[in-house]
């Protein structure tokens, strides 16, 4: 896991990027386990798009794969570019179909 880079109960977060799309904050990260009140699940991984002004989770488990804790593959580093790069319209339509069922509070 580089740095041992956290956010919320995300680990190994290696890609980190927060976009604007009008007043509203989204943070993209890729990370390579989940902490889940101390059990470390790192089946848990791949790209998670957070609001970073609610500070919830509004999708995880992009991509995800089976790996040993600290491998975040290219491909989730990829997906993550590519949706930090997506237009406003493109990005909220691609959101709906990413939204967990389960969004969280990350603090």
């Amino acid at each position: 896991m580089k740095n041992g880079n956290q956010v919320g109960p995300f680990m190994g977060v290696e890609f980190d990027k927060v976009i604007s799309h009008g007043d509203r904050a989204f943070r993209i990260i890729t990370y390579s386990a989940y902490n889940a009140m101390g059990l470390i699940g790192t089946e848990y991984n791949g790209v998670a798009i957070l609001d970073d002004n609610e500070k919830v989770c509004l999708a995880k488990n992009i991509e995800a794969r089976s790996a040993s804790f600290g491998e975040v593959s290219r491909k989730q580093t990829a997906i993550a570019e590519e949706i930090a790069s997506l237009s406003a319209p493109v990005f909220y339509a691609a959101l709906e179909g990413w939204t967990s069922p389960n969004t969280h509070r990350l603090s």
